[in-house]
């Protein structure tokens, strides 16, 4: 009986267990990811299948130029680059967003706060910027673009002496640091110091150009100096406002100096003009008295009369 039974066993039963496990060998493979009877070609044609369902799945996921999930390196490189792309052309809501994405993965980094910065600044979000500029310079102090854009970002706000001193520290880094000569030169000229402010332009242009360039700030008529990251004037209406703003405010500090000139010039005409009178007063008196002396009898003595 046992051989029987173990004979009608071998037939039909083994025949469906060994179905049973082929079925499960090739589902194991499948959630492992790889058939282990593929080729090295079809592997890599079936990881990409993989990558591509799991980037479906899960939108977050980023894949690099291999078609794999990227690394946290890689996507902050291409956020970088994307985001470089949009600011030079004036997107500040995309290149915002690409640089909050790397903020994501590195909050302290210098590269993507100070590109928020720059953005923040453009807003006239001058308050956030300050916070991105600080938080980009305890990982990158010193970064010469970033000490001058901090600068900048002071001079917009008419805070002179904190201006001053990034736009310093900039030309510390780097002597001949074009954007930092050029807004020092101007904050100089803003504040009546015009000889200072031809020595900056001169360290980074010819004397035309400095003589120039002093002549269009002392009358209003030089455009801000951009920021170091972003080459191209920005094309946003809020920005072309807030420089719009910048320059109406300079030629109204202007238009004030020269009041003020005028104003003490006719001072001075004044108090000069009450010194001569006093002066002419003062003659006219001794020459009156000198002539009153003039007059009165030299050499008479008192007679007394004769008595009767």
């Amino acid at each position: 009986m046992l051989m029987s039974h173990r004979s009608s066993w071998s037939s039909s039963s083994f025949l469906r267990f060994t179905v049973v496990m082929a079925l499960a060998g090739s589902a194991g493979c499948q959630s492992a990811g790889m058939n282990p009877m593929l080729g090295r070609s079809e592997k890599a044609a079936a990881a990409k299948q993989m990558a591509a369902r799991t980037a479906q799945s899960d939108p977050s996921v980023v894949m690099n130029s291999q078609g794999k999930p990227a690394s946290s390196a890689q996507i902050i490189q291409e956020k970088l680059r994307s985001a470089e792309t949009h600011l030079s052309k004036g997107n500040y809501g995309q290149a915002q967003q690409d640089y909050e994405a790397v903020i994501g993965y590195r909050p302290d980094h210098a590269e993507a706060n100070h590109g928020l910065a720059i953005i923040a600044d453009q807003q006239g979000q001058y308050q956030l910027a300050e916070q991105y500029y600080m938080t980009a310079l305890r990982s990158d102090s010193r970064n010469a673009d970033l000490l001058s854009n901090m600068g900048y970002s002071y001079l917009l706000q008419k805070k002179y002496a904190q201006s001053e001193e990034y736009l310093r520290k900039a030309l510390e880094s780097e002597p001949k640091h074009r954007k930092a000569s050029i807004n020092l030169g101007d904050l100089y000229a803003q504040a009546g110091d015009p000889d200072r402010a031809i020595a900056m332009y001169r360290n980074v242009s010819s004397e035309a150009d400095a003589q120039a360039h002093l002549k269009k700030v002392l009358t209003g008529a030089a455009n801000p100096t951009m920021l170091a990251k972003n080459e191209t004037p920005p094309t946003n209406q809020r920005t072309q406002k807030i420089l719009e703003e910048m320059a109406a405010a300079r030629q109204s500090e202007i238009v004030k100096h020269r009041a003020n000139q005028t104003y003490d010039q006719r001072a001075d005409r004044l108090a000069d003009a009450q010194m001569t009178a006093q002066a002419m007063q003062d003659w006219e008196l001794k020459q009156r008295l000198m002539s009153i002396d003039n007059q009165e009898p030299k050499g008479q003595s008192f007679q007394q009369p004769n008595q009767q």
